[in-house]
């Protein structure tokens, strides 16, 4: 059924569409670094319904109610592992971190926006609660 629900509009965890397109908005954020575990989890994907395929190939006698359980199972658990994706990189690059690291500013663009020693030190809070130049009546 994950492979037959799809509204645009409307996100389902029920649905590949929403699996996919969830990793794919996911991975514009850093996509220099979330392509490679999108990979590396696209490949372990596939070399498990390519086995699935050569199981079946080489079970013609297998009856064809058998087959399509083990077919619709795997398009399930790949929307299921698609799914633990979009969680893992979340995890792993949220807030702009990879695995909770701090990434800063490249060397270039420090340069170019005038920190070369990277941005001044964030001021010491003050315990003057006066600072705005407003009044409140």
């Amino acid at each position: 059924p994950s492979y037959s629900i799809g509204n645009p509009w409307k996100l389902s965890r029920r649905s590949a569409y929403w699996a996919h397109r969830y990793v794919q908005n996911l991975a514009n954020l850093r996509w220099k670094d979330m392509i490679v575990d999108i990979r590396a989890t696209r490949q372990e994907l596939m070399h498990r319904s390519l086995a699935l395929m050569v199981e079946l190939d080489t079970s013609a006698s297998m009856p064809s109610p058998e087959a399509t359980h083990k077919l619709v199972a795997n398009a399930q658990s790949v929307v299921a592992r698609w799914w633990l994706l979009a969680d893992e990189l979340m995890e792993k690059y949220a807030d702009g971190n990879v695995d909770g690291n701090a990434q800063g500013y490249p060397a270039w663009w420090l340069k170019a926006v005038g920190y070369s020693s990277g941005p001044p030190p964030v001021p010491s809070p003050t315990t003057d609660w006066n600072f705005f130049d407003i009044t409140i009546s």
